[in-house]
């Protein structure tokens, strides 16, 4: 979560207009944003109707997504 009052009032614009992507399935409107840490993990735990291998899956194509690098590419730099 975001202290920054601004980063917040932005993810809650985001939300509202439905321009926000919940990173859980389970939970569309969702922002990890505007969630505590406690919130988000247990967010997360409830979340039963995916296996361990789809959130490794998920959780790479979100770290791609936010930052523009392929698993490819990190690779490549090493």
């Amino acid at each position: 979560m975001s202290n920054d009052p601004e980063v917040v009032k932005q993810e809650k614009e985001k939300v509202i207009k439905k321009e926000k992507k919940s990173t859980i399935k389970s939970a569309p409107g969702w922002s990890e944003q505007l969630a505590s840490e406690s919130e988000a993990a247990v967010k997360a735990e409830r979340d039963h109707s995916v296996t361990i291998e789809d959130l490794q899956k998920h959780s790479i194509n979100i770290i791609e997504e936010h930052h523009g690098v392929t698993r490819e590419q990190s690779q490549q730099e090493k």
